[in-house]
């Protein structure tokens, strides 16, 4: 080999060399899974009530035709961050879950973001047509101000306001923070308090 091609060969290596480092294989630059709404509205996800998986479309799950196999499962709330501390973007998910009756069931979950994947939460069940003011990720935990039914509250209509701050820990639910009645909520507060 002449020294002009050896000098060509060493230079394409020192550039593959560059190149390889600086490339995403090593770990370093930000995450490139497709973790929008987009993708969450048409995911599959494990659901308490019905005790199965479903697989939303456009935000929506629907089967069944009789009230004792008729499910209607919608993503109604994304709140997009960080959720454990690893740098990357997670999402809380709530849905809601109907039967066919007059309930319906508002449900917490999570998605875990490993990488290139995914990972679901253990879900939690918030109640029956509760309503929900905001729903957010902050300081790596969720912040959800709703309102909930008392006792003597009616099936349609909730009365009690709820701040409910919750952290994943082993990818499940632990409640944080709750508080209730009128109080002006700040959701910047740190979980760190």
């Amino acid at each position: 080999m002449t020294r002009i091609g050896k000098k060509r060969v060493l230079l394409f290596i020192t550039s593959l060399v560059i190149f390889c480092l600086l490339s995403p294989a090593n770990g370093k630059t930000e995450n490139r899974h497709p973790l929008t709404k987009k993708f969450l509205k048409n995911t599959e996800y494990r659901i308490l009530l019905g005790d199965g998986v479903v697989k939303l479309q456009e935000g929506q799950f629907k089967s069944g035709s009789s009230p004792e196999d008729y499910l209607d499962v919608r993503l109604i709330k994304v709140a997009l961050g960080d959720l454990n501390g690893d740098g990357l973007k997670d999402a809380g998910v709530i849905l809601t879950i109907s039967g066919g009756g007059s309930g319906t069931f508002y449900e917490l979950t999570a998605m875990i973001s490993q990488g290139n994947s995914f990972s679901q939460a253990e879900s939690i069940l918030l109640r029956d047509r509760v309503m929900i003011h905001s729903f957010n990720i902050e300081s790596q935990g969720i912040v959800l101000d709703m309102v909930v039914h008392r006792e003597s509250d009616p099936s349609c209509c909730p009365t009690q306001r709820v701040l409910r701050r919750y952290r994943l820990e082993n990818s499940k639910f632990k409640a944080y923070e709750r508080r209730e009645g009128r109080f002006p909520i700040d959701l910047r507060r740190s979980f760190s308090e």
